[in-house]
């Protein structure tokens, strides 16, 4: 019987699950953002896969602050002691994450391969 290495299964389903949200992200932020030079650090937003030992942990999303003021909203003072509130726009990232089904299948595929590994090692 051939071994498996479950381990790089599961990282190799982060990074392909990584890439199909980048993606999504990457389009969301070209058409809803107004990229000049002055805010072309968002285009530099990414998604990474954590592993934590043999095991996929999470997909992690990089971007600048202001990103995630705009979907989450933002009510407090600035370094200026100005007071500001932002009203959140849930959007964006929501329809990252849900337009592909990218979790839900993330979820399937590592499911699969740690109910292979299960099988794998019982003994009868």
């Amino acid at each position: 019987m051939t071994s498996v290495n479950f381990s790089e299964l599961e990282k190799k389903a982060g990074r392909k699950a990584a890439l199909q949200l980048r993606k999504s992200l990457k389009n969301l932020i070209q058409r809803g953002f107004e990229t000049t030079k002055g805010n072309s650090a968002i285009l530099k937003s990414t998604v990474l896969s954590k592993m934590d030992g043999p095991e996929l942990q999470r997909l992690v999303i990089k971007m600048p602050h202001y990103g995630f003021k705009h979907h989450f909203g933002f009510d407090g003072v600035r370094s200026n002691g100005v007071k500001l509130r932002l009203h959140r726009h849930e959007g964006f990232l929501t329809r990252a994450v849900s337009e592909n089904n990218v979790l839900e299948n993330l979820a399937t595929e590592i499911g699969n391969i740690r109910a292979d590994e299960v099988a794998t090692k019982i003994n009868f």
